[in-house]
């Protein structure tokens, strides 16, 4: 069963902005798509050149509730895979500005994908949401800017994958 996802954003205190909530499309998987869901708690680099210092960039995760609960992917950026060979991630760093955000999203009983538009500040995090309404192949995503400080965790990214003792560790930066 395909999921049909529309992009809904919560802008919080002027934090983060989308242009736009059109309905977004399923689309189909192809062979070259790496294997979907990706391993826990991967990490992506989301800008050319060198590494910037953390308070540069924002932060945007997704949370991965397997194997019991929704999870969702941030799988391309700005039209262009988040990793090579077309993986996908938890955790993505960007440089200040719009973005076009690739999602996927699995359910234990729907997948599907879809692109959001997302305006974000340097030093800032922002939590993505995929929900379905299990009616009509449709579901939502929301983006959720977390209070000034925030560090994202094990916990965050998938607390059920990681072992308990190091659920709120801060995840470590740079991205590998």
């Amino acid at each position: 069963m395909r999921l049909t996802l529309i992009a809904i954003a919560s802008v919080l205190a002027g934090c983060a902005a989308t242009q736009g909530t059109p309905p977004l499309s399923p689309q189909s998987a192809s062979p070259q798509t790496a294997a979907f869901p990706p391993n826990p708690g991967v990490q992506a680099k989301g800008y050319d050149g060198p590494l910037r210092a953390q308070a540069e960039v924002a932060t945007v995760f997704m949370s991965d509730g397997r194997p019991h609960y929704e999870a969702g992917f941030i799988c391309k950026l700005n039209g262009r895979p988040v990793l090579a060979g077309g993986g996908c991630a938890s955790v993505v760093y960007l440089l200040p500005g719009t973005h076009a955000l690739g999602i996927r999203y699995k359910s234990t009983l729907e997948v599907g994908e879809g692109e959001l538009p997302l305006r974000v500040e340097a030093g800032k995090v922002y939590q993505l949401n995929a929900t379905s309404f299990r009616t009509n192949n449709r579901g939502m995503i929301s983006v959720l800017p977390m209070p000034q400080g925030t560090r994202v965790t094990y916990r965050n990214v998938a607390p059920n994958l990681f072992p308990a003792a190091t659920l709120d560790q801060p995840i470590p930066y740079p991205a590998q």
